[in-house]
């Protein structure tokens, strides 16, 4: 009678499929399917497990499974018969050792080896070595006796002049060849003491001015395409910049306020005024401003109040004003 893995492996070939696929048909891995079909049944888990695969395998290829398990029975049964007839066979004789051969390691070349270790000079370790030296010298003499070091020049602060005196250093200039006196009008609109106007000898040349207490200053020339530069009396303070277009100061009242100034579309200020402080500024187009308490900052525009930058209601409001002095709210 055919052994149970005779009969499943001739089931499985007359159907025509592969051991592959019969070990993902009955997920029975595919070396156990062929310990099964060589009726190598000691290589499976146990006699449990071998039962079960015997039954799913059988019913799988269409055979009879208590025929299959029939002749897994009988398989173990003349198993069982073969282990005493072995058992009882006498041992065979234990060989005599022998005794090994002594190693020997003979060299592969016929020359000798120097064994000897020789250290030659390394002139790259010598180099570092020599590096690190100097390195270590170097900073012990600057820990000794430190860096001298060179003290900078103490830069010196040249003082400003106010716009009063650049005003009254400018000269008095001529166009087409036609001279200009410009006496110095004081309030009551005559011509301040201590002040003359030097008139060009001959009618013709340029005029210089001349201020009591300041030096005469040398006549100057207009050129075409550049405005004149005017001509301010003495003692009057002018505000701004000279040839300035516009001019708002700000007054902050009993709370510190934030404000951001652009003059001529450039930011010049930004940042938080004291409480109770004053600033100015001038440009020569636009001035604009943004408040974040304009409920509590005053502005006068030219010389003109504009009371306050915003009401309660508002208290954030940025406002821009021209050279006219007119003003505009930027939303």
């Amino acid at each position: 009678m055919p052994g149970p893995g005779e009969m499943l492996r001739q089931a499985r070939e007359a159907r025509g499929l592969p051991l592959e696929a019969a070990a993902q048909e009955t997920r029975i891995r595919i070396e156990y399917l062929t310990a099964i079909e060589d009726n190598d049944f000691a290589s499976l888990p146990g006699d449990v497990y071998t039962r079960g695969f015997l039954r799913n395998y059988s019913t799988y290829l269409g055979l009879n499974p208590n025929e299959v398990m029939a002749a897994y029975e009988g398989n173990r049964t003349a198993a069982r018969k073969q282990a005493p007839a072995a058992a009882n066979k006498p041992a065979p004789a234990p060989r005599r050792s022998r005794k090994p051969d002594p190693i020997r390691i003979e060299p592969l070349s016929p020359t000798p080896i120097d064994m000897r270790v020789r250290y030659a000079p390394s002139f790259w370790l010598m180099g570092l070595v020599a590096f690190v030296l100097l390195i270590v010298v170097y900073l012990g003499y600057n820990a000794v006796n430190g860096v001298n070091r060179v003290p900078l020049a103490t830069p010196t602060v040249t003082a400003q002049l106010t716009p009063t005196q650049l005003i009254a250093m400018l000269p008095t200039v001529l166009v087409e060849n036609t001279p200009v006196w410009t006496p110095f009008p004081t309030p009551g609109g005559s011509t301040a003491a201590g002040q003359a106007t030097t008139p060009p000898p001959g009618g013709a040349g340029p005029t210089t001015t001349v201020v009591a207490g300041q030096p005469p200053q040398p006549p100057a020339t207009l050129i075409a395409g550049q405005p004149a530069p005017p001509t301010v009396a003495a003692g009057v303070t002018p505000v701004g910049t000279v040839g300035a277009g516009v001019n708002v100061q700000v007054s902050v009242g009993s709370q510190n306020a934030w404000m951001q100034v652009t003059l001529d579309g450039k930011v010049q200020f930004a940042g938080t005024l004291a409480a109770g402080s004053t600033r100015a500024w001038t440009a020569q187009n636009t001035i604009r401003i943004r408040f974040a308490r304009g409920d509590i900052t005053s502005v006068n525009v030219n010389g003109v109040d504009k009371g306050l930058a915003a009401d309660a209601s508002q208290t954030v409001v940025t406002k821009e004003w021209d050279a006219s002095g007119n003003e505009r709210v930027i939303q």
